[in-house]
C-alpha cells in the first residue's frame, strides 16, 4: 500500500515542478497535497509532457514525503526537496538503421522466380529434422525469409540453398555445443526439403519513395527524423520506468 501511495506521490511531485515552473526548489507539503488532489490525469500528462519536450523527470523524494500523503494532520510547513535533472538519453545511427533496415524488410517486393533458392529469398517448404526418434525441426509448408536469423536452426538456411522449387533434399545437421536446446547440442538431426516455391526480395532504397510508401511522410530525411525521435521516446520512457523502480 506505501509503495503505490508513494510512487502516485512521486509522480504527482514531478507533474507540480512541471506545472509550476521550478526546475529546483522547495514545495511545501500543501502544494504537494493539491497538486495531487487537482489532477486526476497527472500520470498521463506527465509522460506525454515528458516525452514531447525531450525531458525526463528524475524526483529525489525524502522519506517525509510519504509521511504528508498518509498523514491528514496539517504539516504544511514540512519541506520537500525536488531536483528535476535532464536525462542522458542518446540515439546512435546505428539504432537507427536497423530501424530503417527494418522499414526496408517490411516493404520488400516479392516476386516468383524458377531459380534455386538464395538467401534472402522468400521460400514455401515443408522441412522436418529428427534425432533420436523424435521431430525437433517442423516447417509445415510455411514461408520464411531464408537466413539464419529468420530460421533460427543453425545450419539450416545454408542447407536449404541450393534447392529449387519442386526439389527434395535430404542432409544431416549437427548441432552446436552451445545450442540454445541443451537436449540438441552435439547432437546429429536427419533433415528434409521439400521445396515447394521460391520468391526474391528486392529490398527498396532508403529515398524518398520509401517514404511515400512506409509512412505519412514525403521524403526520407522526415522518415530518418521521425525513426530517431520514435527510439527517443522509448528510451526516455523506459529511463524513467527504470529510475522510477530504482527510487520505490
Amino acid at each position: 500500500m506505501q509503495r503505490r501511495l508513494l510512487q502516485a506521490t512521486v509522480w504527482a511531485v514531478a507533474v507540480a515542478v512541471i506545472l509550476i515552473g521550478v526546475p529546483v526548489g522547495i514545495l511545501s507539503a500543501v502544494q504537494v497535497r493539491q497538486a495531487i488532489e487537482s489532477n486526476l490525469e497527472t500520470r498521463t500528462q506527465a509522460i506525454a509532457r515528458t516525452v514531447e519536450r525531450r525531458v525526463a523527470i528524475n524526483a529525489l523524494v525524502t522519506e517525509d514525503l510519504l509521511e504528508v500523503w498518509v498523514n491528514e494532520a496539517d504539516s504544511s510547513a514540512l519541506p520537500v526537496s525536488i531536483r528535476v535533472t535532464p536525462p542522458v538519453v542518446e540515439v546512435s545511427d546505428a539504432e537507427i538503421e536497423v530501424e530503417l533496415q527494418a522499414i526496408r524488410e517490411d516493404n520488400a517486393v516479392i516476386e516468383a522466380v524458377e531459380r534455386p533458392a538464395e538467401l534472402g529469398d522468400l521460400i514455401q517448404a515443408k522441412i522436418t529434422g529428427e534425432t533420436e526418434g523424435r521431430t525437433v525441426i517442423s516447417i509445415n509448408n510455411r514461408k520464411v525469409v531464408l537466413n539464419e536469423e529468420r530460421v533460427n536452426v543453425p545450419g539450416l538456411a545454408a542447407a536449404v540453398v541450393g534447392v529449387a522449387a519442386g526439389e527434395t533434399k535430404d542432409t544431416v545437421l549437427v548441432m552446436p555445443d552451445d545450442f540454445e536446446r541443451e537436449d540438441l547440442r552435439g547432437k546429429e538431426v536427419a533433415v528434409k526439403i521439400e521445396m515447394t516455391s521460391v520468391s526474391s526480395r528486392t529490398l527498396p532504397e532508403l529515398d524518398d519513395n520509401l517514404a511515400l510508401a512506409a509512412s505519412k511522410f514525403a521524403t526520407y530525411a522526415e522518415l530518418r527524423d521521425d525513426v530517431a525521435a520514435r527510439i527517443r521516446e522509448r528510451k526516455i520512457a523506459d529511463a524513467a520506468r527504470q529510475y522510477e523502480d530504482q527510487i520505490l
